[in-house]
């Protein structure tokens, strides 16, 4: 999708401006080899994946408000995350959590 998208607007002749990633085939491989390892090491050492995506988007050359608002995101859905599963799990202290 996105390289059908890229070729869209090269034949439309779209004008990229700083900050937008141009999808060629490289770096769509390269991004998807570093979600993987981002991923897998963000979930080994228990981190929010935003922490390590925030920089990579940086290094793409995605605007920082952008990265930084998507790093907080994806901090806050694994946060959430973690909170609904140890909540189903019943080890989520709730009187230590509501302050009783």
């Amino acid at each position: 999708m996105l390289k059908k998208e890229h070729k869209l607007k090269q034949r439309v002749n779209y004008q990229f401006v700083k900050g937008d990633i141009e999808w060629t085939p490289s770096v769509i491989v390269r991004m998807l080899v570093i979600a993987i390892l981002g991923g897998l090491l963000s979930s080994y050492v228990g981190l929010g994946g935003g922490i390590i995506f925030g920089p990579v988007m940086l290094e793409f050359g995605v605007h920082p408000r952008v990265s930084s608002s998507t790093s907080m995101y994806m901090v806050m859905l694994s946060t959430f995350v973690a909170v609904v599963q140890f909540f189903f799990m019943g080890v989520l202290p709730l009187d230590y959590s509501f302050g009783f």
